[in-house]
């Protein structure tokens, strides 16, 4: 009877001790650990409403033949929130990227990067394309067609051989002016260029998701 009973003891304190050293091993510690609510993902196909970084700039005015993307920096306009009302990227966030020209289609900006607290992140998405056009006519009042604009390099150009005005560096996008100028303006009037509202027409659409 004492045998047996010491067997029925040593085969308790067996699996006793054989549960204790299992233990560390159950997925009880991992359920308790909390979720990291601190990473999120822009899912792509999000719009991001912008505006202009420097809010002087009220439009830009692009030749149709400006041959080189234009640095430019826009900001977000609104809070970036989740489902549960959490804000993932606050209005004011710097967005950087690239203005193009497609002469026979229209104006779009390509985001490059997207500056969130201390790190700079790629962002991969467009603007939709913008097709407004503004006519410069020989002789216009030079001074209250650039009233506010930034001007592409080629849109310089034709603003000041058409109205005879002198345009400051500052408010140029991009380098040189387009080659065939010349050609563009001989015996010409006038000249439509393109039109961009800033704060209004370059929302940019993810086109991959933004992890942060």
């Amino acid at each position: 009877m004492i045998a047996l009973t010491r067997r029925t003891t040593a085969t308790l304190l067996t699996a006793t001790l054989g549960l204790t050293a299992a233990l560390p091993l159950m997925p009880v510690a991992q359920a308790q650990r909390l979720p990291d609510i601190s990473r999120a993902t822009i899912p792509s196909g999000t719009t991001l409403p912008t505006q202009a970084a420097d809010p002087e700039t009220e439009k830009i005015l692009l030749a149709k033949n400006e041959k080189e993307e234009m640095p430019f920096t826009l900001v977000l306009a609104a809070n970036v929130r989740d489902r549960r009302d959490r804000v993932l990227i606050p209005q004011g966030t710097v967005i950087e990227g690239e203005i193009e020209v497609l002469e026979d289609e229209g104006v779009r900006f390509v985001a490059k990067e997207i500056v969130v607290g201390h790190n700079r992140l790629v962002l991969e998405g467009e603007s939709q394309l913008v097709t407004k056009t503004e006519r410069v006519r020989r002789g216009a009042d030079g001074d209250s067609i650039l009233q506010g604009a930034a001007i592409g390099a080629a849109a310089a150009s034709v603003i000041s051989v058409l109205t005879g005005s002198r345009i400051s560096v500052g408010s140029i996008l991009g380098g040189a002016a387009a080659g065939g100028l010349g050609g563009l303006l001989l015996g010409r009037r006038s000249v439509d260029l393109y039109t961009v509202d800033p704060n209004a027409d370059f929302d940019i659409t993810l086109s991959n998701s933004l992890p942060l």
